[in-house]
């Protein structure tokens, strides 16, 4: 077969394809084409994003090298050989070439900034770039960096190595004891916290849609802030908004899914290294640590899921910032092992299971033709509008905003919960009605018969703030949501017209240091559960889901861990040995146990009309009949 050659003059890039017939010799066709170098490019940045370094480097060879002369292509390949750790490699690059650039003295400046940072990484002295870097600064502030609201590319850039190379020396070098003001961008003001005017800068960069550069901020400074620091620049800083407004407008912007993932990822291993080394008496700082950690891996598991179900790449679910979240999971459920192994054996309890009893609560009076209206006659009718219902968002998919949780991890919720067992009416103005408390009480252990759903609503005033309402009718939807993951045979469901529920959650103002109060099963027209001023307190709020589990608890029939094993006055009865960490105990926050799982369903699968003694851990008492289960069926 003859050579052919066609030349396709759009450039001076020559492009050499070889042909290998079935039979015969090989062939070469030397076809000239022009490359589309910033596809190419956006191509290779992506794979580097993704921390796809070898293919990136094949992609490199394969496309870009014999651009590496011009400085784009030669920024993006030194940064991909930073973050690859290859810093012999930076050092061995030549110079792009700047003739002609009006930034050819910025360029310059910032190369050697990357050259001296390879230089550090491998051990090599740091004076030079320091002295190189305070130029930079002085260079910047000169520009007025940040002060004109428009800084470029190059200056972004500058500005990121800098602060990479006052880290690298801040951890390994006498640079703590070089004024604080190199610490901090250029215009921030003198002797501020150290790295305080960065937690401005990331936030100037996200608001201005530099997201990728925010995000390698955060990364730099996260791992020599102090905890109270990094809470304070970042933690109640960083939200989600911009990837919801994102799909919600629905476009989709990879490098911001992208960005948000790593820094997710990021915050949830400073946390959980902050956790890795408190104290077993740090029990609250810990457990609010705990709970900042699962946020955070919350927030990467969704975006780890809109980036492989969204992105038209298929190197996404293979990528290490996705990867990494599988790791997080273990090691955060490893902490949580641990801490449950360390708190079993300081207790030194027994494994049990939570108590049952009768209803020994108070029921609103049902006299009167319609109950629910003599309650709306009962006060204002503002008094008694209810919330609609909000769905939780599909799994895989719910972003929650780590800035809405209390951050400040020395605010003490309670040591114990608090408990009561009589409710006063919601706040309102103070009336007589049909709409009366009453109380009842029986040898009885009260449960929902099988396949009742207990719809709930939630009064949307009263509260102190109109979003506490919001915020606590959440909080119980949640709560029962997990009631509703053990599949007892019940289920709880909100609903918004209060003439279909059976209970409906109220604020009822100040009750000392009272949290909640609910009820037991009955067949009233409709019950209350009530949240106390004390549990929306700074401390105390963020564990409101924590708090609804142990009423749901009593809702679903269950009494106190501590109540006595057998009541006689109140006919309470318990089945397995005690578990002081049960959901119905002392313990704050409350939690279900895998105790208290397996006592509920072993309740709810119950048969019969009462419960033999075999059924219970109790012998029999000469004085104590046998208990009556009544089966009790929602409104």
């Amino acid at each position: 077969m003859a050579t052919t050659e066609d030349d396709y003059h759009l450039g001076d890039s020559q492009c050499i394809l070889t042909i290998q017939p079935r039979t015969g010799e090989s062939n070469a066709f030397h076809l000239k084409v022009e490359e589309d170098v910033p596809a190419e490019l956006e191509a290779f940045v992506r794979l580097s994003h993704f921390e796809l370094f070898e293919k990136a480097r094949q992609w490199f060879d394969g496309c870009l090298r014999d651009h590496l002369a011009e400085f784009p292509v030669a920024l993006e390949y030194a940064d991909m050989l930073l973050r690859q750790g290859s810093y012999r490699e930076v050092l061995a690059l030549h110079s792009p070439n700047t003739a002609g650039l009006p930034e050819g003295n910025d360029i310059d400046r910032l190369w050697g900034l990357l050259g001296h940072l390879a230089n550090m990484h491998l051990g090599g002295a740091a004076s030079d770039a320091l002295n190189d870097a305070i130029a930079c600064f002085n260079y910047l502030s000169y520009r007025r960096l940040g002060q004109d609201g428009h800084p470029n590319a190059l200056e972004i850039h500058m500005l990121e190595l800098y602060l990479e190379i006052a880290v690298v020396a801040y951890r390994t070098s006498k640079w703590r004891e070089v004024n604080y003001q190199y610490t901090n961008p250029p215009w921030w003001k003198a002797y501020s916290p150290a790295w305080s005017g960065f937690g401005d800068w990331y936030a100037r960069l996200r608001g201005r849609g530099y997201f990728w550069e925010a995000q390698r901020i955060l990364s730099i400074l996260l791992p020599v802030l102090p905890l109270n620091n990094a809470i304070g620049m970042f933690m109640t800083r960083y939200t989600f908004d911009y990837v919801v407004e994102n799909i919600d407008n629905g476009s989709f912007d990879e490098t911001l899914v992208l960005s948000d993932l790593i820094s997710a990822n990021n915050m949830c291993r400073y946390v959980l290294e902050h956790c890795d080394v408190l104290k077993p008496s740090d029990g609250r700082r810990l457990e609010a640590l705990v709970k900042l950690a699962e946020a955070y891996l919350q927030n990467s598991r969704s975006l780890a899921a809109i980036l492989y179900c969204v992105s038209k790449g298929d190197d996404e679910e293979a990528s290490p910032p996705v990867l990494q979240v599988k790791t997080l999971e273990k090691r955060l459920e490893h902490l949580k092992q641990a801490r449950l192994s360390s708190e079993i054996r300081s207790a030194e309890v027994q494994s049990t299971v939570p108590s049952f009893a009768d209803p020994g609560t108070t029921t609103p009076s049902t006299s009167g033709p319609s109950y629910t209206q003599g309650l709306k006659d009962a006060a204002a009718q503002s008094v008694w509008e209810t919330l609609a219902p909000v769905k939780p968002a599909p799994p895989g998919f719910s972003l929650y905003n780590p800035s809405h949780i209390r951050l400040d991890v020395f605010s003490h919720p309670p040591t114990r919960y608090t408990c009561a067992s009589e409710k006063p009416f919601p706040a309102a103005p103070s009336t007589t009605s049909t709409a009366m408390v009453q109380g009842g009480q029986g040898a009885v252990l009260p449960r929902w018969a099988k396949g009742q759903t207990i719809n709930f609503a939630a009064l949307s005033n009263g509260y102190p703030r109109q979003e506490l309402a919001v915020i606590a009718a959440n909080a119980l939807r949640d709560a029962a949501e997990d009631w509703n993951q053990l599949e007892l045979g019940v289920n709880f469901n909100w609903v918004e017209k209060l003439e279909d529920a059976s209970f409906v959650l109220c604020y009822a103002g100040d009750n000392g240091e009272i949290l909640a109060q609910a009820f037991f099963p009955n067949e009233e027209k409709l019950s209350r559960v009530n949240i106390y001023s004390a549990a929306l307190k700074q401390g105390t709020v963020e564990y409101l889901k924590d708090i609804f589990l142990h009423q749901l608890g009593h809702v679903l029939g269950f009494r106190h861990d501590f109540a006595p094993v057998v009541d006689e006055n109140n006919g309470s009865i318990q089945l397995g040995p005690r578990d002081p960490r049960s959901v119905m105990g002392f313990e704050f926050p409350p939690r279900i146990r895998a105790s208290d799982r397996e006592s509920a369903i072993a309740f709810y699968k119950l048969s019969g009309t009462s419960l033999g003694w075999k059924d219970s851990n109790e012998a029999q008492s000469s004085s104590s009949a046998r208990p009556r289960i009544k089966d009790c069926i929602a409104r």
